[in-house]
């Protein structure tokens, strides 16, 4: 992989945020605009533009308050008009939403806390993305164990939202829900999905790994190309590997990659036959799934209850980077690092991590861990360090200097 050097971006601190447990922060760009969204040291919602011409920073408070809820992550988007759109501090609350006065501004939003009007008092992970210049919005409708999944479209003609589909994306069937995964776009123009389902608000009942793609997220496929009906339920889609329950699979740890042809892998940890936590990657390959156990690690993770727990364990994506395969991991025994995989997904040597990912996710205490939104490989991502989850209870700090860190943005020259 190639070896970025730290002098190749410009390094821009942006504020004080809050650094007590860790959220969701948000950022993007549009043209000499980038924007960003997150929690002030006094744990104020702020949404910043920094302008790459002029070196200026620009800053809006929005009348938000964060508690002790690592769940409280903020989202934010922009219409093809040139809009802000900001979600942001819910779990299981009613809709928090706010659109910018101005296009390509953040001095003036106006609060309208609703879109359709149906299923938004009870709402959690939001998330604004953007296909064919249309701005979406994701979210989960009900509890954990007990919710369903909607997707809004942004009509910018009509300044208003619309379902996708008459039908939620996912459905609990008042028993379960789905835990989906990002976006992960792949060749063809395919937004790629994956997804476990947890029965109870007990982490330990994530189970059964499920795939699904799309194009305008109206019409869903199986990798193989089968039509999936909507609302997708228990079971349905393509289910990669039958993981019970209690075995070790973890919701917002199974992520999309591609190998050098393109083809789809999925990548997540559950236990083995010894009951020691490993990674796996499953490939869709001759028409089938075909899992591959990657990592040989002596150790199980056995998390279990409720709240936002510290993650002991990090799966990434597999990438493909000049014809040779590559998967960053993290472990709390033995450390992190970069595999190099051969064609079956087995490890065929270490990798080295990048200089610049050495030098900017390096906490400067051994207490706190360094959280990034956007990515190296994108040339813009923004960094600050921040106390590990605490199952979204207070934390008693001694020097409280440390529930505050320095948000730095990086952009590539």
């Amino acid at each position: 992989m190639k070896n970025k050097d730290i002098t190749e971006y410009t390094k821009i601190n942006i504020d004080n945020v809050w650094a007590g447990h860790p959220v969701h922060f948000a950022c993007l760009q549009k043209g000499d605009h980038i924007f960003l969204s997150y929690y002030n040291t006094n744990r104020e919602l702020i949404v910043a533009d920094y302008n790459t011409v002029t070196g200026k920073i620009q800053k809006h408070t929005l009348p938000e308050i964060l508690g002790w809820d690592s769940h409280n992550g903020v989202s934010l988007g922009i219409d093809s008009a040139g809009f802000l759109h900001v979600s942001a501090n819910m779990h299981g609350s009613t809709l928090v939403y706010y659109k910018s006065e101005k296009p390509l501004s953040v001095q003036g939003f106006k609060a309208l806390h609703t879109m359709i009007g149906d299923n938004e008092d009870f709402c959690t992970y939001p998330v604004f993305f953007n296909n064919d210049s249309k701005l979406f919005f994701r979210y989960r409708s009900g509890g954990s164990g007990r919710g369903d999944t909607f997707i809004n479209m942004y009509d910018v003609d009509h300044v208003s939202w619309s379902r996708v589909t008459s039908k939620p994306l996912f459905d609990g069937e008042s028993e379960r829900n789905a835990y989906p995964s990002e976006f992960f776009i792949g060749e063809n123009d395919f937004f790629h999905l994956v997804w476990v389902w947890r029965e109870d608000p007990a982490c330990e009942t994530n189970h059964t790994p499920s795939y699904i793609k799309t194009k305008d997220f109206v019409s869903w496929y199986t990798a193989s190309g089968n039509v999936v009906d909507l609302p997708i339920k228990n079971g349905e889609g393509d289910v990669i590997e039958s993981v019970s329950t209690e075995s070790g699979l973890l919701n917002g740890s199974v992520k999309v990659g591609f190998d050098c042809s393109g083809r789809q892998i999925v990548s997540y940890h559950h236990f083995d036959k010894n009951g020691n936590t490993q990674l796996y990657n499953a490939r869709f390959e001759n028409k089938k799934w075909k899992v591959y156990q990657t990592s040989d690690w002596s150790y199980r993770w056995d998390f279990r209850g409720r709240g936002a727990i510290g993650l002991e364990i990090e799966v990434f994506p597999v990438t493909c980077v000049d014809g040779e395969l590559f998967q960053h991991w993290k472990h709390k025994e033995y450390g992190e690092g970069v595999w190099v995989l051969n064609e079956d997904l087995s490890i065929k040597e270490n990798g080295a991590l990048s200089d610049v990912y050495k030098q900017t996710t390096t906490s400067s205490n051994d207490a706190r861990i360094v959280q990034m939104c956007g990515s190296i490989e994108s040339g813009l991502f923004m960094t600050w360090e921040t106390f590990p989850k605490h199952r979204d209870k207070r934390r008693d700090v001694d020097d409280t200097t440390l529930l505050s860190s320095q948000l730095m943005l990086y952009v590539s020259k």
